[in-house]
Formats: structure tokens, C-alpha cells, sequence
């Protein structure tokens, strides 16, 4: 006796095979078949919790990303708060440094994709 399960299994693949091939065909035989599509990569999650500094949240940050911090400024903020970003590297840094902005001594802050380097200093510097 054949098992059951293997031919619905079977019929599972065939039928998601043939959904693929329907859904990236363009009916057009001149044209080579294209690979369906993937999934997009879920965004990423940046986190910073209290405890740490401005500092440290950020070189944190870049690290994950590649990146690089140099720090030129002579002065650092504590992180009074859980904060959470959501999305790439470069969004969530801004959006860390943009939080102290209205810091009474307010950061600049450079971002060099090609270096995948980010550049802090005391604004006005």
C-alpha cells in the first residue's frame, strides 16, 4: 500500500511549482522565464536601553552595520530612555542623533557611506 501522505505532499509541491512558474510568466516566449520573487528582508530592529551613552549606543550601532565612529567631541549623553528604531543603519542613526538635538550642547553629525564612517562633534566645532 502506497502512503497517502507522500502523494498529497507531492501534489502540494506540484501545485506551488506550477503557482512559481504562473506568477513570473509574461506569456511571451521570446522572453527567457524570470525567478519568482523573494521575500524582502525584514527591516532591521536598533535598540538602546538606559544606562548607556550617546557614545556607546552609536559605535554599538555601527559596529552591527560596519561602520566606524570617530567621536571628536568632548562631552557625552547618557541614554535616559529605551529607545527603538526600526529600518537600516543610516535611518536609526539619524534618528538617534536627531533626539539630542535640542541638547543644550547639540552634536553634528557626519555620515561617509563610502567610508562607512560616521563623524561626531560638538556642533559649531
Amino acid at each position: 500500500m502506497k502512503n497517502p501522505m507522500i502523494y498529497a505532499l507531492v501534489a502540494v509541491a506540484c501545485a506551488m511549482s506550477a503557482c512559481a512558474c504562473a506568477a513570473t510568466s509574461t506569456n511571451d516566449p521570446t522572453e527567457p522565464p524570470t525567478a519568482p520573487a523573494t521575500a524582502a528582508h525584514p527591516a532591521s530592529v536598533w535598540q538602546a536601553v538606559p544606562g548607556q551613552s550617546l557614545r556607546q549606543v552609536a559605535k554599538t550601532w555601527a559596529s552591527r552595520a560596519g561602520y566606524e565612529v570617530v567621536w571628536d567631541a568632548g562631552f557625552d549623553y547618557p541614554v535616559r530612555a529605551s529607545l527603538r528604531m526600526d529600518g537600516d543603519f543610516i535611518n536609526a542613526i539619524t534618528g538617534l542623533f536627531d533626539a539630542y538635538a535640542a541638547a543644550d550642547r547639540p552634536l553634528s553629525v557626519d555620515i561617509y557611506k563610502e567610508q562607512k564612517l560616521v563623524h561626531v562633534q560638538a556642533r559649531g566645532e
